[in-house]
């Protein structure tokens, strides 16, 4: 994750459009005070956008079982290879 800038809201005002640029050309995030204490953050909208994703994914009481189950499988060695798989998907599929 890439290293947040700091600026006052007074500051953020004066420069909002190079700010802007920098969320864009650099996927920092902005983080905006009022009288030193955080107020707001700027972030790409990509970046929100991949923010809600995880937070929808994080929600969802049965992918979060899956993936668990995954995890699971992964310490256990219950793994295969994707040619494995692939080969094992077209036998039961014939």
């Amino acid at each position: 994750m890439p290293v947040n800038k700091v600026v006052s809201s007074a500051e953020a005002r004066a420069s909002l459009a190079s700010l802007l640029n920098e969320i864009e050309d650099l996927g920092e995030h902005v983080i905006i005070t009022r009288r030193g204490k955080p107020l707001a953050i700027l972030l790409s909208y990509e970046e929100y956008e991949r923010l809600l994703e995880t937070l929808d994914v994080l929600s969802d009481p049965e992918l979060m079982k899956a993936v668990q189950e995954g995890e699971e499988d992964i310490k256990r060695g219950d793994i295969a290879s994707l040619n494995e798989y692939l080969k094992d998907r077209e036998e039961r599929l014939a």
